[in-house]
């Protein structure tokens, strides 16, 4: 007898053992964190954490601008020109105290999306790969963009991410016409999202 209560106390403990990793994949019975619903080409319904797509977060300096973003990308390809990846870029001055103040740059308001050469900022980006590997982006479009934008709704602090960068969870709605690198093809693209931005 005491042999069958080790036996069963075996079992039980080897299905626990079992069903706690790998954890479960995404079943669509709870709601996403990360969405994108948007219209370019076609219509799409992104879902961080469903069919190998993500959303990831940086924040780069390339000179005085700071760049704050989110993109949704598969995980083989989070730094590169992939079908199919979508970016979120906000752009502010480098040296402005984000760590004291995100909740007033991040707030719910209106990002224009139009004249990067000049030197006002709290401005964003959005850059869409398309199914062949073009590449379109917002700052590329030579045309006066007046009523386009970015608008966050609604915004709150968010997880470290992998790389141990503050992040803030935004809802945005957006709408613009981009350019390929060439000049040659407009690309129009306008939907909402809940996405997370990395800063500092």
């Amino acid at each position: 007898m005491k042999q069958i209560g080790y036996f069963l106390l075996s079992l039980f403990l080897t299905g626990s053992a079992c069903t706690a990793y790998p954890p479960d994949p995404v079943d669509g019975s709870e709601d996403p964190v990360f969405v994108a619903n948007f219209t370019t080409d076609s219509t799409y319904a992104y879902q961080a954490g469903v069919n190998d797509l993500y959303l990831f977060t940086r924040v780069e300096r390339p000179s005085e601008i700071l760049v704050m973003s989110g993109s949704f990308a598969k995980v083989k390809c989070q730094d590169d020109d992939c079908p199919g990846n979508l970016k979120f870029e906000f752009w502010n001055d480098n040296f402005e105290d984000f760590v004291s103040s995100p909740d007033s740059l991040f707030r719910p308001r209106l990002w224009r999306l139009q004249d990067f050469q000049s030197n006002e900022l709290r401005k964003a980006a959005i850059q869409w790969t398309d199914s062949k590997g073009r590449v379109f982006r917002s700052d590329w479009h030579q045309g006066f963009q007046d009523s386009t934008s970015v608008i966050i709704t609604a915004s709150e602090p968010w997880e470290l991410n992998e790389r141990g960068d503050k992040t803030w969870k935004l809802d945005i709605q957006f709408f613009c016409f981009m350019m390929d690198s060439l000049q040659t093809t407009e690309e129009r693209i306008n939907g909402s999202a809940v996405i997370a931005v990395a800063y500092r």
